[in-house]
């Protein structure tokens, strides 16, 4: 599933916004040392920004668009805050 919604995010210039810390990092590893460029990983997690908690995760990525979407997100690496 995951790397159908990656391919799709690629092809629309789209960043990912994921809590999977377990195997995402291992992938994006994989990508680098393959030069397989990516739109950017937002990762999440239950810690800062518990996953049931949709307001608190719409605000924060909120937040970093109105503060860096103008920024280049090809390969950029997120830990979102909550805000």
């Amino acid at each position: 599933m995951f790397l159908i919604a990656k391919n799709y995010a690629s092809q629309v210039g789209s960043s990912i916004v994921t809590y999977d810390l377990r195997t995402i990092p291992c992938l994006l590893v994989e990508w680098g040392k393959a030069a397989i460029p990516h739109a950017g990983v937002i990762f999440v997690d239950d810690q800062s920004i518990p996953s049931n908690n949709l307001g608190r995760i719409v605000r924060s990525l909120i937040w970093l668009w109105d503060n860096y979407s103008r920024d280049d997100w090809q390969n950029r690496l997120v830990f979102l805050q909550p805000v």
